[in-house]
């Protein structure tokens, strides 16, 4: 919206300047964010303000501006023209404009532009650093989110905790005094977030409800069979697009794995076993 308010702000220069006898002007914009806001009086920000005394010494001139709304450029010739016109002018530009520009920027500008900042200093830090490989496997970027209105925060937890490596599972608990050991107790296996979810005998109808949801939406790396595919069931499909998310919380919600419950559960199923083995 800034070069929007910017372009509307240098119109009202022009027409403030302007040496002729006719006394209506039009200013057309595409944004409605920038019409409605120089209507507030609490916008304070220079551009703003020098806007507001252009348009009082308009009016003292005895001349009128009519600033409207219009469609985006998209597919309008005149304004298409405009549109590259106003790229090749920015690339062009004296950086003197420029620099007397940027003191009308807008704090929600500079907030964009921060953040823009800090996604890519991140990208750039998480691709060189040695921290975080269990995450790094399937996380590679910012753009994907969990919608939080949607999650109740133990299943927010939950599945975060899967993501990490990091929670109520063997593979990561068997680091504490209280676990033996790091397998499954009833796959013989290392229990892993992958296993349970996945590959684990106690939980097949649930896997097979995971797996035809995931597989039959059209989210994946790309069309065929084999590894990399859309024919392929993985930790990262599952956890790193749309459908895949959405298909694990169900899965976390039916089965309520990865909880301390169900670990508690899991340990005197275990212990169960363990008699009936010693007795067998």
């Amino acid at each position: 919206m800034d070069a929007e308010i910017y372009a509307i702000s240098q119109a009202l220069e022009r027409i403030t300047d302007a040496k002729t006898r006719k006394k209506h002007f039009w200013v057309f914009t595409d944004s409605q964010s920038a019409i409605q806001n120089l209507q507030k009086d609490q916008m304070e920000t220079e551009v703003y303000r020098d806007m507001r005394q252009n348009l009082e010494e308009i009016k003292a001139q005895g001349r009128k501006v009519h600033i409207h709304w219009i469609p985006s450029h998209t597919f309008i010739p005149g304004n298409e023209l405009a549109d590259m016109a106003a790229k090749k002018g920015a690339r062009n530009a004296d950086p003197e404009i420029i620099n007397s520009a940027r003191t009308s920027i807008s704090r929600s500008f500079i907030k964009r532009d921060i953040a823009k900042i800090a996604r890519e200093e991140w990208t750039q830090y998480w691709k060189t650093t040695n921290q975080g490989q269990q995450y790094s496997k399937f996380q590679t970027s910012l753009e994907l989110k969990m919608k939080s209105k949607e999650l109740k925060q133990a299943d927010r937890l939950t599945f975060t905790q899967i993501k990490l490596g990091h929670g109520y599972f063997k593979s990561y608990l068997v680091r504490l005094p209280a676990y033996e050991n790091n397998l499954c107790h009833i796959c013989k296996v290392k229990q892993t977030p992958e296993h349970i979810l996945m590959s684990c005998k106690q939980y097949r109808a649930e896997q097979k409800t995971l797996r035809n949801t995931v597989l039959k939406s059209k989210t994946g790396p790309g069309p065929g069979s084999g590894p990399g595919s859309n024919n392929e069931l993985s930790l990262k499909r599952l956890l790193c697009t749309r459908e895949g998310i959405k298909a694990t919380l169900a899965f976390l919600k039916e089965t309520r794995i990865a909880t301390r419950k169900w670990m508690v559960g899991e340990v005197n199923e275990e212990m169960e076993w363990g008699s009936i083995d010693r007795e067998v």
